[in-house]
């Protein structure tokens, strides 16, 4: 939502590019929303739809905003792999609608806390492991609360389905086991 609230202060009719789930997951009053906002689904059944409107609304000289890494990341001082889409689509304005300049204009930003929000996020940490049942540990970093929860819920998933791992492996070591069992146990459900 920040880049939404970016444009709204400066390109209001721009069109942005959002995943499906939030455009059309939240039922159909959100969904008439996010189309009367302009927020384009991607990832659609048809996804010529929404780069055909994309080139259009740009050939009309009103900006698009794509998520261009595919997927936003907080990655905190990394940026992930750009993709080509929005190159792609102003290529396209160029050669098919006679459009004379295409610009295409990186935004990134960063988030920082301005002041201590400790208390604040381990009062948040202790709300979510309530919510979800999850004991929660004496932690200081907001990194180790975060480990906490998803290593819990990852721990979680590896019981429901029978391929527990040590908990001192990496993760991608259990990530790899739990998905080698999943693949057995799919091979004994469906034929090939």
């Amino acid at each position: 939502m920040i880049d939404k609230h970016i444009l709204d202060r400066v390109a209001p009719n721009a069109a942005n590019w959002a995943a499906g789930s939030i455009v059309n997951g939240m039922g159909s009053m959100m969904q008439r929303f996010w189309r009367a906002n302009n927020l384009i689904a991607q990832g659609t059944t048809n996804p010529n739809d929404a780069r055909e409107h994309s080139v259009a609304w740009a050939a009309k000289g009103y900006g698009v905003l794509l998520h261009c890494e595919g997927q936003v990341g907080w990655n905190s001082d990394h940026i992930d792999t750009l993709h080509p889409g929005i190159i792609e689509m102003g290529v396209q304005c160029h050669k098919h609608m006679g459009v004379d300049a295409v610009y295409a204009a990186p935004l990134i930003w960063k988030t920082m806390f301005t002041k201590n929000v400790s208390s604040g996020l381990k009062r948040e940490y202790r709300y979510i492991c309530k919510r979800l049942k999850i004991t929660p540990e004496k932690v200081e970093d907001p990194s180790q609360a975060a480990w906490h929860l998803y290593d819990t819920l990852f721990s979680r998933k590896e019981e429901q389905w029978l391929a527990p791992s040590p908990t001192d492996k990496p993760f991608k070591e259990r990530h790899q086991i739990l998905t080698l069992s999943l693949i057995d146990i799919l091979r004994e459900h469906v034929s090939f």
